[in-house]
């Protein structure tokens, strides 16, 4: 990964960004020659800002398909358009909204046959860093959190509060396992199991995209699937 600034430039081919009604210019020597291949056109370089915790729900203030449909759609819809940039603050979050989101916004590229790239703000981590992947570049300031290519699940048991003060759980139940990581009941070694399994497979598919999209350019380490996060400066 690389430093990526964004300021203003004074260049004879202008780059119209669009972002909710506002244009700016992209210093970049990679830009410019980009937009220069398209002559006598105003190129358009369309901006999604992914910014908050990955999640269903929640009214706009997380990232998921339903929220950013929309602005996807305009982002593709831009006359000209020669680039959707990705700018990505995000920790993470679920694994199946941050691959719908992926896929929704891999399909308009195909589509379009427009080139996406990711750049980093503050954090792309876990799911951030899936939704990174969708760009054919990924660029970050030296300081940018990235990676933690991991899943996680936590919580916490209150089994011996209960029985502290004498408080009896009762639970009914159609299904063995119906009752899994019941809080209030000892965990068992079929409830880690199951969890481990889970865990497990979601963290393949976590690892089998980023190996996909990203390819050759994550080198051999296996510390990059590790779970560990670092700067941008540092996996650059």
């Amino acid at each position: 990964m690389n430093m990526a600034l964004l300021s203003w430039i004074g260049n004879r081919t202008p780059v119209m960004v669009m972002l909710a009604g506002f244009s700016m210019a992209l210093d970049s020597q990679w830009l410019r020659e980009l937009v220069n291949s398209v002559p006598d056109k105003v190129p358009v370089v369309s901006i999604i800002k992914l910014e908050g915790v990955i999640a269903a729900g929640g009214g706009g203030s997380n990232i998921n398909l339903d929220g950013i449909r929309g602005v996807v759609d305009s982002a593709f819809s831009q006359q000209n358009l020669k680039l959707v940039c990705l700018v990505i603050n995000s920790p993470g979050g679920s694994p199946v909204q941050s691959d719908l989101v992926y896929r929704y916004i891999k399909r308009a590229a195909e589509k379009k046959q427009v080139e996406v790239i990711a750049f980093v703000e503050d954090v792309a981590a876990s799911g951030g860093y899936w939704l990174a992947c969708t760009g054919s570049k990924i660029f970050a300031t030296p300081s940018s959190m990235v990676s933690t290519i991991g899943v996680i699940s936590s919580g916490f048991g209150f089994h011996e509060i209960i029985m502290k003060y004498g408080i009896e759980r009762r639970v009914i139940t159609a299904g063995v396992n119906k009752s899994v990581m019941d809080p209030f009941k000892p965990i068992k070694d079929t409830d880690m199991t199951i969890m481990r399994g889970l865990l497990n497979s979601t963290y393949k598919c976590f690892v089998d995209h980023v190996k996909n999209s990203r390819g050759d350019r994550l080198g051999g380490s296996k510390d990059i699937f590790s779970g560990e996060f670092w700067t941008g400066e540092k996996v650059s």
